[in-house]
């Protein structure tokens, strides 16, 4: 039964460093994703320096971000209690309320994370199609008259790219949520 326990414990140490990577992941991919878009109106080049299209700009990647950085920070917290757990086979808070709040916890956060790919999926395809719309119906040839489209695809795409790693925490804490409902009685 020790045994037993042992790998679940270890099961459980290994999605929480895995889920803390991922939200880790999604948060270098939104920092680093920025374009400059050029902008030419009536043939004269508008300068565009300090005008760099950030997630800040952008308010379901704000919570995008806030959503990584939550579950990383939950991920972080959790990791010590998981370790722990794993080398001793035991709780480290021997009572039920570590078990409460594992379980509890993981609900949360993996709905938080849940949200979050939600809102940097749908802006990212949504905008992605308004803006594709945009160039084709003004019937605009020159893609720099409203700034450059690709410039604004290849922000887009960054985004959708920083959704895939926070994608696959949100399954590691779904994972996880189920494992800690099933502890939970263990105590």
């Amino acid at each position: 039964m020790a045994f037993k326990i042992k790998s679940v414990a270890c099961s459980i140490l290994l999605l929480r460093i895995f889920a803390l990577c991922t939200s880790v992941a999604c948060l270098l991919v939104l920092v680093i994703n920025s374009v400059t878009p050029k902008v030419l109106l009536d043939k004269y080049e508008l300068n565009t320096r300090g005008s760099k299209l950030t997630f800040k700009y952008v308010t379901a990647y704000r919570y995008e971000f806030f959503t990584a950085f939550v579950g990383a920070l939950y991920s972080l917290m959790q990791i010590p209690f998981a370790t722990y757990h794993a080398y001793r086979a035991e709780r480290m808070i021997n009572n039920r309320l570590q078990a409460e709040l594992d379980f509890y916890g993981d609900q949360v956060i993996t709905l938080v994370l849940a949200t979050g790919v939600t809102a940097g999926f749908t802006y990212s395809i949504e905008f992605k199609y308004f803006i594709n719309a945009l160039y084709d119906n003004a019937g605009i040839e020159d893609e720099n008259v409203l700034g450059s489209r690709s410039s604004y695809n290849t922000f887009l795409n960054g985004g959708l790219v920083a959704t895939i790693p926070l994608f696959i925490g949100f399954i590691a804490m779904a994972i996880l949520s189920v494992l800690s409902s099933l502890n939970r009685g263990k105590g």
